[in-house]
């Protein structure tokens, strides 16, 4: 966005909020967001590369790297009108991201060739960090900011509420998505992926942009395990995730190979060997309700299994899902996307994918 010559910056001011944690074991801790995200990170590039730097951190690799660097992946934020691609590469004891482009106009100011470095060792676990920035986003961009959420983990272990100034919390609300009819449709992109080529599925609404019946904060929290045990990054972490909102529904994960695994390995490589880098999906991923409680807003049904979509079923991308959640939500409970609006447009997302380069167009 450009006022008077100059970007403003959207972007939440991290200096200004804490976050506290309680322990299930009783312990409390205090932590300053700026020192949790390296050298200022904007907080919408780090909610969309945590999910790869855990999978990364677990032993992961992902299959359309392999030609490039398999201990690095490439991702971008999800404003498309100041693009910011970034490599994140694992090292011994640390992430190195470094930006490769931008394009457009980025508020911070980033710059090809910049680098940031995070460390694997950080007071707040990155899975807990992922929920507690998409959190941070919502509320800076609501105009409530004085109401915090109080956030579980999703591993249970331990409680979150974000804390804004000295002056601490005015009031608390439920971690839950708010609901809304809205349309989600395909806008520009660069090349049609695999969720939008045959059959091209270009428009999705409330009931069908996640598993219909699934709850969005839940599947939120959910996408960093499932994207790590997909590729092969999640024998580290549990295989079962907690509701943000009461802790009180869980879904039990699990990864099954798909039919003609090695045929499938076997002709992905091939392709990637004469310059093609199709990825072929090798396994399925399934999300069980194993506990729930009749407080749940969405009804979660005990028993119920859904699959994560990996391109064969006729929901929005996960990956599309996950970067555009926090500005979606905001958007739902009446915000605009703070990069773009106009007439009945509440504003465009892009997928992390910077080859494809898929927008979506936002309208309640």
């Amino acid at each position: 966005m450009v006022k008077e010559g100059k970007i403003e910056d959207y972007t939440p001011d991290i200096t200004r909020f804490n976050i506290h944690r309680i322990q299930r074991d009783g312990g409390e801790s205090d932590s300053r967001l700026a020192d949790l995200l390296p050298n200022g990170l904007c907080p919408y590039l780090a909610h969309s590369i945590i999910p790869y730097i855990l999978t990364l951190s677990g032993g992961g690799s992902f299959p359309w790297m392999n030609s490039i660097d398999s201990s690095a992946v490439d991702a971008q934020c999800p404003n498309p009108a100041g693009a910011v691609e970034v490599r994140v590469r694992k090292g011994e004891k640390d992430f190195s991201i470094t930006v490769l482009r931008v394009r457009g106009h980025c508020p911070k100011g980033y710059s090809p060739g910049n680098l940031a470095r995070w460390p694997e060792d950080i007071p707040i676990h990155l899975f807990d960090l992922n929920i507690v920035l998409s959190w941070l986003i919502q509320l800076d961009r609501n105009v409530g900011a004085g109401r915090t959420p109080q956030i579980q983990s999703p591993s249970g272990r331990s409680g979150y509420r974000i804390e804004k100034g000295s002056g601490g919390i005015v009031s608390a609300q439920t971690a839950c998505p708010p609901r809304a009819q809205f349309q989600f449709r395909l806008g520009r992109f660069d090349h049609r992926c695999r969720y939008h080529k045959l059959p091209r599925r270009e428009n999705y609404d409330q009931y069908n942009w996640i598993p219909n019946g699934m709850c969005p904060e839940l599947y939120h929290a959910a996408y960093p395990t499932c994207l790590a045990a997909i590729y092969g990054g999640g024998w580290h972490f549990p295989d079962t995730v907690v509701c943000p909102n009461s802790g009180k529904v869980r879904l039990k994960i699990r990864v099954v190979d798909r039919a003609a695994y090695e045929l499938r390995k076997a002709v992905m490589q091939s392709l990637q060997k004469i310059g093609l880098n199709t990825e072929l999906p090798l396994r399925r991923c399934y999300l069980k309700v194993e506990e729930t409680s009749p407080d749940c807003p969405f009804e979660m049904k005990l028993g119920r299994e859904f699959e994560f979509n990996m391109g064969d079923l006729p929901e929005l991308c996960p990956a599309m899902f996950h970067n555009a959640y926090p500005a979606l939500v905001a958007g739902m409970g009446g915000s605009v996307f703070p990069w773009y609006s106009g007439g009945d447009i509440r504003g465009i997302v892009q997928c992390p994918d910077n080859v494809s380069n898929i927008t979506m167009i936002y309208k309640r």
